[in-house]
């Protein structure tokens, strides 16, 4: 991401819109692409026996193996199980963050000292802050989406949850909101540092 800077002409920034559409675009094809690779991750979690082809009792033993797997018991389509929450998720956490980011760091050059704009220490610490901030943000209202989404994944069969809204509707009727929300403390010890670093 770019954010603010204090030397930056005018015409070569983007506006806030442009940022939200970047950060959206970004999101909705980086999750298609990786949706899959999501799926076999949350199944090889989730699977207790080693993950080892000599392992007689362990159901996946490899990513072809375990895609084709999935593939002949429940069909293609479920590979992109649990895709709609994860769009979500990700164009959520795309808007926020992008558009935190550029807000966070613009508003921060306008509170450090003037002189200190062109030293490379505050550059690095404004990014790393203003990413780590944007990354939380981000997280915490998204945070909703990852969950429906890997319920959704983990979900076996006979399945509990027909979709995304009937998973929603059911995890507030019977754990309430706070479901949405569980695991937030370690996705955002997590999160912080690592978004404060990637931007």
């Amino acid at each position: 991401m770019v954010g603010f800077w204090p030397q930056s002409k005018e015409n070569e920034r983007l506006t806030n819109v442009e940022y939200s559409i970047a950060g959206c675009v970004s999101g909705i094809f980086a999750r298609a692409l990786c949706q899959p690779f999501d799926v076999l991750k949350i199944r090889f979690q989730l699977q207790l026996e080693p993950i080892r082809k000599q392992h007689a009792h362990g159901k996946y033993f490899g990513i072809f193996q375990a895609a084709n797997t999935i593939i002949k018991e429940e069909g293609w389509k479920s590979l992109w199980k649990g895709h709609m929450p994860a769009q979500g998720l990700s164009l959520t956490y795309g808007l926020i963050q992008f558009l935190s980011y550029e807000l966070l760091t613009e508003k921060a050059f306008h509170i450090i000292p003037e002189e200190w704009n062109d030293s490379v220490q505050s550059r690095i610490f404004v990014s790393f802050f203003c990413g780590a901030l944007s990354g939380t943000l981000a997280n915490t209202v998204a945070l909703p989406f990852d969950v429906i989404r890997t319920r959704l994944v983990a979900q076996g069969e006979p399945k509990i949850f027909r979709n995304s809204r009937h998973a929603a509707k059911m995890m507030f009727r019977n754990e309430g909101f706070a479901s949405f929300y569980r695991g937030l403390t370690p996705a955002l010890l997590q999160i912080a540092p690592y978004s404060g670093r990637y931007i």
